[in-house]
């Protein structure tokens, strides 16, 4: 995605989608999802936080016993746009060479959600859908598989907050929804975006970029999970990850490519919120990702404790704590293969 020149990434990313679409077509056996003990849930959120390290949201872990921390996760790209479309639509395949990686397209997570007969939302605190470029690679056809978009016409520092109370009216657990109800919902944070002072109010902008950051990573998204944590119900899972980390000593603090790529671009949380007697049900259980056979093989999503793998398929390519004696790659080019080009890595 990052490989093109800069200004024409968009584009060149979008074309490419379109003419990979037109020849690699969906593999159903790729991708299937498994079920659980936790499979239950009627109400499935998955939140994509806006450039939040790792390392931060270790310091300003939410304070709810409905927190469950996998601790630290890479992200698909360094880059939001690459990054959200593989979460939403895509996988990627890794043998045993460092030195590619390809990427597969899979059905998009609001078309997997309505098939399995949830009710499907789309929170766009970004305001994603009113980019006149990139929509982070949504197109019409994903569009028609959500049911409601939800968005919030205050200032970037408040988006998150107020978008809550939409949330609980439709999630917490005096939503009073029809019991035969189910939900899936997606959240695309405003989160801490750089310049990180607008993601505060203006009386708590000190100036400088570091303490900025940090205070708006507690403010829009430590408070905003233990709000969270604190309506759902015992028939919700949400998952928490971000759209990429951030580089405070690198040229630009994201979305470089090349010699310039560095691992705190694609460092990033991955959490899990669920009640108390469902969190220590999932505990109790398998890893989150499980090895599968050998390939094309089959991965299984479970909402379990994470023990990840050193090689294999990976859900959305958002994989926490790999074998640390394996060097570290970043993914760079266009998000999807064209005529089956495997991605390059840079290690």
């Amino acid at each position: 995605m990052i490989g093109f020149p800069r200004g024409f990434s968009y584009a060149f990313g979008s074309l490419s989608l379109k003419i990979n679409d037109g020849i690699n077509h969906l593999d159903p056996a790729l991708l299937s999802i498994a079920t659980t003990g936790a499979s239950r849930a009627t109400k499935i959120v998955v939140i994509i936080d806006e450039s939040i390290t790792y390392e931060e949201m270790a310091r300003a872990k939410p304070a709810a016993d409905a927190v469950i921390d996998y601790g630290r996760a890479y992200s698909a790209a360094n880059c939001s746009a690459a990054s959200n479309y593989v979460l939403r639509k895509g996988g990627w395949l890794r043998g045993e060479s460092v030195q590619s990686t390809k990427v597969f397209r899979v059905e998009s997570l609001f078309s997997l959600a309505r098939r399995a007969g949830f009710r499907t939302i789309y929170v766009d605190n970004q305001r994603v859908l009113h980019d006149p470029s990139t929509k982070n690679y949504f197109d019409a056809d994903e569009l028609s598989h959500v049911d409601q978009v939800i968005e919030t016409s205050v200032p970037q520092y408040l988006r998150d907050s107020t978008s809550l109370l939409h949330i609980e009216a439709l999630i917490g657990r005096d939503a009073g929804r029809l019991a035969q109800d189910k939900v899936f919902m997606l959240i695309n944070k405003a989160g801490t975006h750089f310049p990180y002072r607008r993601s505060l109010h203006p009386a708590e902008r000190s100036g400088d970029r570091l303490t900025d950051y940090r205070l708006s990573v507690r403010r829009n998204s430590t408070q905003f999970l233990e709000r969270l944590a604190g309506f759902i119900d015992d028939d919700t899972l949400v998952f928490y990850t971000a759209d990429h980390g951030q580089d405070f000593q690198g040229r630009n603090t994201h979305c470089m490519a090349g010699d310039e790529v560095s691992r705190p671009e694609y460092a990033v949380p991955m959490m899990l919120l669920a009640q108390p007697v469902i969190a220590a049900h999932i505990e109790r259980r398998e890893p989150l990702v499980r090895q599968p056979p050998d390939p094309p093989g089959v991965l299984r999503i479970r909402a379990q404790r994470a023990r990840l793998p050193g090689r294999g398929h990976r859900l959305g390519v958002q994989s926490a704590e790999p074998r640390l004696e394996e060097p570290f790659c970043g993914v760079y080019g266009t998000p999807m293969p064209v005529f089956g080009v495997h991605r390059i890595q840079s290690c």
